[in-house]
């Protein structure tokens, strides 16, 4: 495992910059266009239409690259963006959400703005805010997929993560952070 280097200090100008740049108006944009997906349950074609949709902002927004990561042939995969780091790219810093959701009329008519549109918006808005920023370490953008089932998409990228040895420094998981 690498040992994770001291962290450069920051200006706050470009804390003030990068916050400035966080759109309510974009943030909910893309909150409602997650919820015109009929269903995102997590076997559903919906979801893996979500999901595609999904990789592409992240390739619109600056990540060097984007794919569908296929963790079980009956659930939709997992989404994930890197942005590659330039001086540390071994280092991996995460900003995560889950893409599926759920309902009580589940697999039909689960439009989860809250559970969990509002967490995976706020994974995109953070690659659009970072589009042009270079990154010292790798930071990966990513939805993941049979959350609601267990848990299931995350466990398993983790599992892979582990036996792959990646240096995972930090994760800001993002779930139900708004009620629409």
């Amino acid at each position: 495992a690498a040992r994770m280097p001291a962290l450069p200090a920051v200006d706050d100008s470009l804390v003030w910059q990068l916050v400035n740049r966080v759109n309510a108006d974009t943030v909910l944009a893309t909150i409602r266009r997650l919820q015109n997906f009929y269903t995102r349950y997590s076997t559903t074609e919906s979801l893996r239409q979500a999901c595609s949709w999904m990789c592409g902002r992240l390739a619109e927004f600056g990540c060097d690259s984007t794919y569908l990561d296929t963790w079980n042939s009956q659930d939709a995969p997992n989404v994930v963006g890197v942005k590659t780091g330039s001086v540390h790219p071994e280092l991996i810093y995460i900003i995560d959400g889950h893409i599926d959701n759920t309902s009580d009329l589940a697999p039909y008519n689960c439009p989860g703005s809250d559970d969990n549109a509002s967490g995976t918006a706020a994974v995109i808005e953070a690659a659009r805010v970072f589009a042009d920023i270079n990154f010292d370490c790798t930071v990966w953008f990513i939805g993941f997929t049979g959350e609601e089932q267990g848990l299931l998409g995350s466990r398993d990228f983790a599992q892979r993560c582990r036996n792959r040895g990646d240096s995972v420094c930090g994760v800001l998981n993002f779930d139900m952070i708004s009620y629409g």
